[in-house]
């Protein structure tokens, strides 16, 4: 009900857009106008991914408190961090009086795919982001191809679709990607499937395959077995592999947590997974499958882009994804694990020390800087941490 408000009453910092819908314009702002690039990179793939959307989440907070205090509720709410790799934390998560489910599969190329309308949702009187309850997307703010063709409705792929990155076979320099609602289960029983050739800021031809049969040996939750894809009119193949089939591990989550902030020689775009930040991003340059995403700002990795691709649709898909409130479960939960690694070093990462000139650099789109966003506590929050037995206090 609370988001549902902010819907209705204007911002508090732009009264031109919603208090919801400032989230998504900003994260989209920041995504694809250069305008807002620093150094000539957008703030995914650089070193200020966690400072920036721990700002996000602040504003967010604020807009909550405002909008429930106006419903006479509790003015003290705070977005929650959602645990994936805790499987009852997730059944909790995405309850239908919470989050709740993913849209359906209606059939093979069908533009309505996953998109939460009466048509293509169980339950959908019941859904707390459905028809019935008003929740539609800005026509400005809607990118994938569903949630244009249903009028603006949020787009769930059923989670754990994934989404494929793919290349081409004779040179392994063109990339291909296929969203997550458009990898459904079967998808390797149909004729012929279309992949959206490069990448949002450079986009290339489009790739019209049919699946290889022996495309049934890989598993979803196997990122590293190779799918192909043949055009035979043109004697051309790609070859693939699927990210998001799971939810990322505890394990994998607090391995980015031992890190190095970031690299001290390049670190205005850095995806190399042995750095916390780009760890935590889910970015990895070695990765020839997943380089086109993430140079276009989209991570496939563990744990934050992982989890995205999981989701799919439009928290996983879309500059805009903030329109699906899934996105601020899972940036909190990155915000927790940042602020788990800022109890260890007392709020001041070495890094800094040595780029102190870089805690003054302003925050693209909020104006703040990034000295203000180094500890929560000074926004009024804080976490719980370091529970016995390494478990995370929901």
């Amino acid at each position: 009900m609370t988001l549902h408000h902010m819907r209705i009453i204007p911002s508090q910092w732009d009264s031109s857009l919603t208090a919801y819908d400032y989230f998504p314009y900003a994260h989209k702002e920041v995504a694809i106008n250069k305008d807002l690039y620093v150094n000539g990179r957008p703030v995914h793939g650089s070193w200020l991914f966690l400072p920036w959307h721990r700002e996000m989440l602040t504003r967010m907070g604020k807009e909550l408190q405002r909008a429930a205090g106006q419903l006479g509720f509790s003015n003290e709410v705070q977005f929650g961090y959602w645990n994936m790799s805790d499987p009852e934390a997730t059944k909790l998560f995405f309850r239908n009086d919470y989050m709740g489910g993913y849209g359906q599969y209606l059939g093979k190329n069908n533009e309505l795919n996953y998109a939460l309308k009466p048509e293509s949702i169980y339950l959908a009187d019941k859904h707390p982001f459905g028809p019935s309850t008003g929740w539609e997307i800005r026509e400005d703010l809607r990118f994938i191809h569903a949630e244009k063709a249903s009028d603006g409705a949020l787009v769930r792929s059923k989670f754990g679709n994934g989404q494929m990155g793919c290349l081409d076979m004779e040179t392994r320099s063109k990339h291909y990607k296929l969203a997550g609602a458009d990898n459904p289960p079967t998808i390797d029983t149909y004729d012929v499937v279309k992949f959206a050739g490069g990448t949002r800021l450079e986009p290339q031809p489009d790739f019209y395959g049919t699946p290889d049969p022996a495309n049934s040996r890989c598993e979803r939750i196997d990122s590293s077995c190779d799918k192909y894809y043949h055009n035979h009119t043109f004697g051309e193949s790609i070859v693939c592999r699927v990210y998001g089939g799971s939810l990322p591990t505890w394990k994998e989550m607090q391995a980015c947590l031992a890190l190095p902030f970031e690299d001290d020689v390049n670190y205005n775009f850095t995806t190399l997974p042995n750095f916390m930040v780009p760890c935590l991003e889910g970015m990895n340059s070695h990765d020839e499958f997943s380089l086109p995403g993430e140079m276009a700002g989209a991570s496939w990795h563990s744990p934050h882009g992982k989890t995205h691709a999981f989701t799919g649709g439009t928290s996983g898909e879309s500059p805009a994804s903030a329109n699906d409130p899934i996105f601020f479960g899972i940036h909190r939960m990155m915000d927790y694990l940042w602020y788990q690694n800022q109890v260890v070093n007392g709020f001041q990462d070495d890094w800094f020390d040595k780029h102190p000139e870089l805690l003054e650099v302003q925050l693209p789109f909020w104006g703040t800087k990034v000295r203000d966003t180094s500890d929560p506590v000074l926004y009024g929050y804080s976490y719980d941490t370091f529970c016995p037995n390494q478990q995370i206090m929901v």
